[in-house]
């Protein structure tokens, strides 16, 4: 849990995580100032109870306007449950101003009502309401204009986007390639209120590295990609000094002088490296085909994207190109 005053942060480590956060839920409800609210778990072996999810959201108070809910999946609902999370997060819908939502499973219905609770014009930068939704995973190659398009929300926000001019909405979506040929692992960042996609490659590297290329030309490598998920979801969530996780736009006002609880608070950088730097610290290390046709042709072969129009909905994986004048053998690339 953070010591920030103001935000509260729950890194999960079982088996007793599912009884400490129950015990939060009174201390929660007494915070009559808190302004913003992050439960992110860490990695475990151990699912949240949803009934325990919900008992902390009906407990934040009046004060709380900024919401991140990351279970990294490990959260269940018994059989026996009819309760919803989404449920419980519409209800707080009204005064949100930054939200995120990552949860094992959760219905789309609830989500239209975001619509009706999001202001109609807003004239304050720091009030701009940003929902960042995490889908599920996609596999396979082949192209699909059926789940982006089809959610419920997606087409809400296309009936009103004059209406969400000031909003910000995002989902995020995982893609799984059979293979660099037919596609590599891709994350969609979908702004569906702006109806542009950002698709971002992320590839094997090597002694279960992944590199990420990312859509200003630059590339991290990383052991667990989980851990640059923030930047390729564009941080609109930041760990700050302390363990605190904030919204971006409230750390920014804060950095530029304007009104913010965020005072005093010192984001904390994320720790990347490229390809080559990487590279350079492991010599001996083999990476993988993906990196190697690169250093062959000079170039690179993978590329984030960027989809308006029609395509913004598309959910293809990214592809290598297959340069002028070169042809694959197997995985490897050579001179035609």
């Amino acid at each position: 849990m953070s010591s920030h005053s103001s935000s509260q942060r729950a890194l999960s480590q079982p088996p007793h995580v599912p009884k400490l956060l129950a015990q939060l839920v009174p201390i929660i409800a007494s915070l009559e100032a808190l302004k913003c609210f992050s439960l992110y778990l860490a990695e475990s072996a151990y699912c949240i109870p949803r009934a325990t999810l919900i008992a902390l959201l009906n407990a934040l108070p009046a004060s709380c306007t900024n919401l991140e809910l990351d279970t990294r999946g490990e959260d269940h609902r018994k059989k026996e449950e009819e309760a919803h999370v989404c449920d419980a997060v519409r209800g707080l819908l009204p005064r949100m101003h930054n939200i995120y939502r990552c949860l094992r499973a959760s219905a789309q219905v609830p989500w239209p009502s975001i619509v009706g609770y999001l202001p109609v014009s807003r004239c304050s930068v720091a009030e701009t309401r940003t929902i960042s939704l995490v889908q599920n995973t996609l596999y396979g190659p082949t192209v699909t204009y059926g789940h982006l398009s089809s959610m419920p929300l997606t087409q809400l926000v296309a009936q009103q986007t004059a209406s969400l001019k000031e909003s910000r909405i995002y989902a995020m979506i995982r893609l799984y390639g059979d293979s660099p040929i037919q596609g590599c692992e891709t994350q969609l960042r979908t702004d569906l209120v702006a109806k542009t996609t950002w698709a971002f490659p992320i590839m094997p590297f090597s002694f279960d590295n992944f590199i990420v290329r990312l859509n200003n030309d630059s590339e991290i490598v990383c052991f667990d990609d989980s851990k640059i998920e923030p930047i390729y979801e564009g941080l609109v969530w930041k760990d700050v000094v302390g363990g605190a996780r904030l919204p971006s736009t409230v750390l920014d006002a804060a950095r530029e002088g304007r009104p913010s609880f965020a005072t005093g608070c010192v984001e904390l950088k994320l720790s990347t490296q490229t390809g080559k730097e990487w590279a350079e610290k492991h010599p001996r290390a083999a990476p993988d085909s993906s990196w190697r046709n690169e250093k062959v042709v000079g170039k690179q072969l993978w590329f984030a994207e960027k989809r308006t129009g029609d395509d913004y909905v598309s959910e293809r994986p990214i592809y290598e190109i297959n340069p002028e004048g070169w042809v694959r053998v197997g995985d490897s690339i050579i001179r035609a």
